[in-house]
């Protein structure tokens, strides 16, 4: 499961510096409608209001992951789920195996060929 909240962050970070500038220049736009305009209380409640709703609507979007990002993390829990199984042990110990006989293999072809002085 580590795997997929590593790949569901960098999906999130993307993302992260243009909600930053957004939030900016809306916040700076709000700021300039308060100040400017001094609309009355009432008003001042509903902009508010409005306002916290964008800024909801904001981070919701930031920190849902796209489709790809989700289609990473079901493949890396699947494959951290098969490794951490009994069957993919056995796999990994197999071809760990193989690979340092075919090491040897190699090495000794290398050093018939080659002659160490």
């Amino acid at each position: 499961m580590e795997l997929a909240l590593f790949i569901w962050f960098a999906g999130v970070a993307g993302n992260f510096q243009f909600v930053v500038g957004f939030l900016t220049f809306i916040a700076t736009v709000c700021f300039a409608f308060y100040v400017g305009w001094q609309v009355e209380h009432e008003q001042q409640v509903k902009w508010k209001l409005k306002l916290s709703g964008l800024f909801l609507g904001t981070f919701v979007c930031a920190t849902l992951p796209s489709e790809r990002t989700l289609w990473l993390m079901a493949a890396g829990y699947t494959a951290q789920t098969v490794f951490q199984s009994e069957t993919g042990k056995k796999l990994q110990q197999l071809v760990d195996k193989k690979l340092d006989d075919m090491l040897d293999v190699a090495e000794k072809q290398l050093d018939k060929a080659v002659p160490v002085k």
